[in-house]
């Protein structure tokens, strides 16, 4: 049976996770061996560090964090939803941004399920996994067609944005898939969110004049 071992920083929890025996070493070498360092002298802050460290092993750390992560994805989703509705206002006789509208809700759907099917639940680990690819998927390509109709269309929003909507998170998107890095994957959430938040401020302000 081949043993994972992790190839660098990123990969070390999931090689733990696979690899039992390897998992025990090093939480024998986390309960056992003496812990270094100016800030770590006093017995508390050594104890304290040991669970931290005990808890990220067996993956318990953060449950607090996942149920906050999970709930804001699941608001976010709904503000979304609300931010698509309000495109309509923007572009009222335009076939292809109601189409990308139509994309936007499919994204939407797939931040949702990121925040129900926690990957801090198992069982849960294919559906994160598709509605992530969802979530990231369809607002690249909601990001895309809403940028060329704000380039070719007549409306309010600037068209510096509609360019940064066609190059931006595609670009990062395409990034993500070469460097398979979590780093670009932060990255590509924030070039979508810089977007989607400006995109709103316009939605809604056009909502307002209707």
């Amino acid at each position: 049976m081949n043993e994972k071992y992790a190839n660098d920083f990123f990969e070390i929890l999931t090689a733990l996770s696979e690899n039992t025996e390897l998992k025990k070493k090093v939480i024998d070498l986390i309960e056992t061996r003496p812990i270094m360092g100016k800030a770590l002298e006093e017995q508390l802050r050594k104890d304290n560090f040991r669970k931290i460290m005990l808890n990220l092993i067996n993956e318990e750390i953060s449950n607090l964090e996942s149920i906050i992560f999970n709930l804001a994805c699941i608001l976010a989703s709904i503000f979304c939803i609300f931010l698509n509705l309000t495109l309509s206002f923007i572009f009222i006789k335009n076939t292809f941004a109601k189409f990308g509208i139509l994309v936007g809700l499919i994204g939407n759907f797939g931040i949702m399920g990121v925040g129900i099917f926690s990957i801090n639940r198992n069982s849960f680990g294919f559906m994160h996994e598709f509605s992530t690819g969802l979530a990231f998927g369809g607002f690249v390509l909601w990001s895309f067609i809403i940028g060329m109709c704000i380039i070719l269309c007549s409306s309010k929003v600037p068209k510096k944005l509609g360019w940064y909507g066609v190059i931006g998170p595609l670009t990062t998107l395409i990034l993500f898939w070469l460097f398979k890095n979590p780093l670009w994957e932060w990255l590509l959430l924030f070039s979508i969110l810089a977007f989607v938040i400006p995109m709103g401020f316009f939605s809604l302000k056009q909502s307002r004049n209707v």
